[in-house]
């Protein structure tokens, strides 16, 4: 499984653009990549003190990140059934929405990828379950 990006990995992104890959300076890139980090630490950080006051988290490009309070529903008329007992008790949830212009650019990137060949994303393949459906339905060979 491929593992998540991380606040450093992003940094050295970040580093890699051209508008800062012009600096050879290793001082200096290293000032840099590390104002990098605490900027994007600090803006996990008031992201998650967003998170745990119930705000939504709006991402420019990307879409929104929606905090949700959850019942268990019991199966009496639906009603929560928190007050019995071994049941579980409420609990909270993260839900996210995509930019329509992101989510137009992953499918035409998918839809590219499977006409030169490739099963999925790059970092995310088709499954084999996902490869039989596209197989019978004719949209791969």
């Amino acid at each position: 499984m491929l593992e998540a990006l991380t606040v450093n990995d992003m940094s050295n992104r970040i580093l890699e653009r051209e508008e800062f890959s012009n600096d050879n300076d290793v001082v200096k890139k290293n000032f840099k990549r590390e104002m990098i980090r605490k900027v994007l630490n600090a803006y996990i950080e008031e992201m998650r003190l967003a998170f745990l006051d119930g705000e939504r988290v709006y991402m420019p490009i990307i879409g929104t990140l929606i905090p949700e309070v959850c019942v268990p529903e019991g199966s009496y008329y639906n009603l929560p059934n928190c007050q019995k007992k071994d049941v579980a008790p409420p609990y909270t949830n993260l839900r996210f929405t995509r930019n329509q212009n992101l989510q137009n650019d992953m499918n035409r990137q998918l839809r590219e990828n499977v006409a030169e060949g490739i099963l999925g994303l790059e970092y995310l393949p088709f499954t084999d379950g996902q490869l039989e459906a596209l197989k019978e339905s004719g949209y791969i060979k």
